[in-house]
Order: structure tokens, then sequence, then C-alpha cells
């Protein structure tokens, strides 16, 4: 998962591990396994403002049967990052946009 950040997005980011792919259709959830580019909570990874920033996640594959999941970063305090909807496609490489 490939996340594109906005030139004045912020200063600094952060994922946390809570972060997971979730089936619309089913119970199923896939775990981040890694993380490029970008600090895990509680770090801080500081990127120049005013300059586009990208970063890239990984996560346990998704059954074949997955059409639709959401990307949710599921956290104990506001401001989890959330993009809903995420249609499967056949390569599995997806580009997000921050602010979504």
């Amino acid at each position: 998962m490939h996340v594109r950040c906005a030139p004045r997005y912020s200063h600094s980011l952060r994922i946390w591990q809570s972060t997971f792919l979730l089936d619309r259709d089913s119970s199923h959830t896939s775990s981040m396994v890694g993380f490029e580019n970008i600090s895990l909570y509680p770090h801080w990874r500081m990127v120049p403002f005013g300059r586009p920033h990208q970063f890239t996640l990984y996560f346990e594959p998704l059954p074949k049967s997955v059409r639709v999941f959401d990307l949710s970063e599921i956290i104990p305090e506001p401001g989890g990052w959330h993009f809903p909807a995420i249609r499967r496609n056949q390569e599995d490489v997806y580009w997000l946009d921050l602010p979504n």
C-alpha cells in the first residue's frame, strides 16, 4: 500500500502497529507486517513541510474472495487513518492520498 502525502499535509508522520486491512464482506483482517519511509508509533518521522512525501505499508495477504476492503489505523486516540471501501485490483498494488 503506497501512501502519498500532500505537500502541506504534516511536518511529521507515524503509523501504529494496529493498522489493518479489513474485508468489507467478512470478518477477515490482514495485519501490517512492515513499512518503509515512515516511523512506528511512538516515534515520529520528520518530513519536509511543503514538499510531498510517500511511504509504503506491507500487509498479510488478503484472501482471493476479498473484493472491497478498508485500511484502518485502530488507535486509542482521535486521528487514526481510515481509507474506506478500497476496491481490490488484479495487481494488488494500491495508491492512497493523504489527506483523503
